[in-house]
């Protein structure tokens, strides 16, 4: 550093007491503008790392929500999960019940025929066991009117033959009285 000697030339320095009044002024506006402008930087860096800061603290809750939710949504997935697996397995107990059920329809399907068509053969037996009775009726009907025809017969048979008997009996008496008188 020189110390100064000389003059006011670029390249040299000089003291602040070997500055003038003019020089010491201008050297002031110009460490104040420089100390403005380092004042304006360094508000500049700290608004710029305030943002950062805040854009960071933002980014940094948007990580953790997006942590939280990831958490969530896993034990949402294990959760639905596990009713899936549980569903699945109603799912197949209902398959095995509803096959269950599905043969035992058939059975009962396979019995129902049977019992239809046995159904259909005693309802044609029993109709032609009404055929039968209503035949024998028939023939009852007509015995029985053959029978009071018969009866009626007999009785006039049975008049017939008392008054044949006792015309016999009369002729027998009429006969021994007449051989007892030619005796």
């Amino acid at each position: 550093m020189d110390t100064g000697e000389g003059g006011s030339g670029p390249g040299t320095k000089k003291s602040l007491q070997e500055m003038s009044r003019e020089e010491l002024v201008q050297k002031c506006k110009t460490l104040l503008a420089i100390a403005h402008k380092a004042k304006v930087a360094k508000d500049d860096a700290v608004k710029s790392l305030k943002e950062s800061t805040d854009k960071s603290s933002a980014l940094e809750e948007m990580v953790n929500s997006f942590s939280e939710q990831k958490v969530q949504s896993v034990s949402e997935v294990e959760k639905l999960t596990k009713e899936l697996h549980k569903s699945n397995q109603v799912t197949l107990q209902c398959q095995k019940t509803l096959d269950e059920l599905n043969k035992k329809f058939d059975t009962v399907e396979t019995e129902k025929q049977v019992q239809d068509r046995q159904l259909k053969r005693l309802l044609s037996e029993n109709q032609d066991l009404l055929e039968q009775i209503d035949s024998l009726d028939n023939a009852l009907k007509s015995s029985k009117e053959e029978v009071i025809s018969l009866s009626k017969e007999n009785q006039n048979l049975e008049a017939k033959c008392q008054n044949s008997v006792a015309e016999n009996i009369c002729l027998k008496q009429k006969f021994q009285k007449s051989a007892a008188e030619n005796i």
